[in-house]
């Protein structure tokens, strides 16, 4: 980080993308687990390692130990997200560094596209969330650098550092993975084309190696201590037969191709099938000749694959758990087809115009995914104000009861479909608290009162009590039920 301020534009970069997530910087919004979160006295080991632990993210059990003996749990708003940004813009300077792309607009753009990722908005929204996202991203930084070094050098500790790091990054947060896979399969191009060593081998052996590491310390971990996972019922991840099988990787391609090439609250499907379509284009009426037009028509078709199998990382393992922040690599599907463009001029182009065309794509871009990012952080404040409105509505229907008690236990069946607004099922923009795990913990933040969880047998028991009432907001859809229980039917 000592070389941070080698190019001047690095400052100027930052503060853009600074601009571009501001809305959920400066905010005070709420995701459906930071409900749940403030209601602990303090997130360390004793509170929420079993969470840490059971998903495999030991590293961050251990950061979020040491914040809390500084006494600074819970690390949010704007800190986390400003380190984040920082980590991502250290990265995208790195890369851009590396391959060679220096040159003031153009350099700062590509560090843009790269960190103003609108499938990261999900990690700014979980507040706690990004503060340790961004020590796996730096992490993965150190993990490169050394990498290359070791390259370059061929000296062992290089390389012993390098793995080290990247186990640091999976331990801490493991969904930024496909970045490296990606970086280092857009280097093996980029290196073809510049008649360099590729070092495929190489690249192979240094993931393997990393993830066989934390595969199995994982393996022995869980054997020796189960994980107890704290949102999720199971912590079978599959088989290796089923998750590497045709089927599995179809589904996979399905919901990556949704979420990529059709409009959803992360994404732009114009924008996205534009790039492809220029890029190939570029390619296709490129000044090259005609076996190296081949060579570079082969390694797009390679990369569409590519980013339709994989660019959901370890959605892979479990296709049920699939969200936006999976597409940690998003950005490089952007950033490679932009250096597609940046490295292709059609050839009835000028230098100069190819600079301006190629200035004119990429400033669309970060307008799209800069609007997006807004656009995210309103649906969010209105699906907090929706929350406030509605929980007011159901604790004053609450207080009406002469049993009313403010540690009584709730029982909530059913979802509450709020009709002011629509929400994609298949793509929520944001999950509204009443309707998730968090439904307790919310109606305590906004009312200052104390009511219980109920466990899962109780719940159980009474289903079919439930099941006779009306829904919300009919006046019989909350009745008062022996032993302090409310029984609430929301549809």
């Amino acid at each position: 980080m000592k070389n941070f301020n080698s190019n001047p534009y690095i400052y100027f970069t930052f503060l853009i993308v600074f601009i571009a997530y501001l809305p959920v910087i400066v905010s005070s919004f709420y995701s459906i687990d930071d409900y749940y979160l403030y209601s602990l006295a303090d997130i360390n080991s004793s509170t929420l390692g079993y969470n840490f632990y059971s998903t495999g993210r030991f590293a961050q059990l251990f950061f979020a130990d040491i914040f809390s003996l500084f006494n600074l749990q819970p690390i949010t708003r704007p800190l986390g997200p400003i380190l984040f940004i920082f980590s991502l813009v250290y990265l995208g300077k790195f890369i851009c560094s590396h391959f060679n792309i220096k040159k003031n607009i153009l350099y700062i753009t590509f560090i843009c596209i790269f960190c103003i990722n609108p499938f990261l908005y999900e990690i700014f929204s979980y507040s706690i969330v990004s503060i340790y996202s961004a020590f796996s991203i730096f992490f993965i930084t150190l993990a490169l650098k050394k990498y290359l070094i070791y390259l370059e050098t061929k000296k062992y500790r290089h390389i012993f550092l390098a793995i080290i790091y990247i186990n640091l990054s999976l331990f801490t947060y493991q969904i930024f993975l496909p970045i490296l896979v990606t970086f280092l399969l857009i280097k093996i191009y980029i290196d073809f084309s510049s008649k360099k060593p590729l070092h495929i081998l190489n690249h192979i052996a240094f993931i393997f190696l990393s993830s066989l590491i934390y595969y199995l310390i994982i393996k022995i971990s869980f054997y020796i201590v189960p994980p107890n996972m704290a949102y999720f019922t199971s912590t079978d991840l599959g088989s290796f037969k089923d998750v590497f099988s045709i089927n599995n990787f179809l589904t996979v391609a399905e919901k990556n191709l949704k979420f990529i090439f059709l409009d959803n609250p992360y994404n732009s499907k114009i924008s996205n099938i534009l790039l492809i379509s220029l890029s190939f284009l570029s390619l296709l009426f490129s000044k090259k000749v005609f076996y190296l037009k081949v060579i570079d028509i082969a390694v797009f078709i390679f990369f569409i694959a590519y980013f339709i199998f994989f660019i959901s990382g370890f959605s892979i393992f479990n296709i049920n758990l699939i969200s936006a922040r999976f597409f940690s690599a998003f950005s490089f599907f952007q950033f490679f087809f932009v250096y597609l463009l940046f490295t292709n001029s059609f050839y009835f182009f000028s230098t100069d115009q190819h600079k301006k065309f190629l200035k004119l794509v990429m400033i669309l871009l970060l307008f799209v995914n800069t609007a997006l990012v807004n656009k995210l952080s309103l649906d969010q404040f209105r699906m907090n104000s929706l929350d406030k409105q509605f929980i007011n509505r159901l604790v004053s229907r609450l207080e009406s009861f002469d049993q009313f008690n403010s540690n009584a236990t709730l029982l909530i069946y059913g979802h509450f479909n709020f009709e002011s607004t629509s929400i994609n099922p298949k793509y929520p923009k944001n999950t509204i608290s009443i309707n998730s795990f968090s439904k307790v913990f919310a109606i305590n933040e906004v009312s200052g009162y104390n009511f219980k969880n109920p466990s899962p047998n109780v719940l159980s028991d009474n289903e079919n009590i439930s099941k006779q009432l009306k829904a919300w907001p009919d006046k019989n859809s909350i009745i008062y039920l022996d032993n302090n229980l409310f029984l609430i039917r929301l549809n």
